[in-house]
């Protein structure tokens, strides 16, 4: 299958996903300032949260949104943060199983409340 299908198929999930509530569920993991590793918390609603609603939809995406604290002067730190929690949600997904082809990251740098969280957002094609 070509690539471009499951990139498409993401990109409307996305654009239709501000419609009906409950047509997409996402978890919020807050995060103690530079931190970005998991912890057994986050493990546990992940696997609680996300992992059942892949299993009921087997065309579902997952997109992780990651932010960190900081002011436009720390903008290269926050987003090097971000990345860092993005990649070990990530990790942490890849070890459960989960087809990378089904993960879009979106490490955004400083959040806009100046806090440090990220979403998970299971999408729905």
């Amino acid at each position: 299958m070509p690539k471009t299908l499951p990139v498409l198929a993401f990109l409307l999930a996305l654009f239709f996903s501000s419609g009906a509530a409950g047509q997409n569920s996402v978890i919020v993991l807050s995060f103690d300032a530079l931190d970005s590793a998991l912890s057994a918390a986050h493990e546990q609603s992940i696997k609680e949260s996300i992992l059942p609603l892949l299993t009921e939809n087997k065309d579902g995406f997952i997109e992780v949104r990651a932010y960190a604290s900081g002011d436009s002067g720390q903008a290269s730190a926050a987003r090097r943060i971000s990345l860092e929690r993005a990649l070990a949600v990530e990790a942490f997904l890849l070890a459960q199983g989960v087809d990378e082809r089904r993960l879009y990251l979106r490490p955004l740098g400083p959040a806009p409340e100046d806090s440090d969280y990220v979403e998970i957002a299971v999408l729905k094609p």
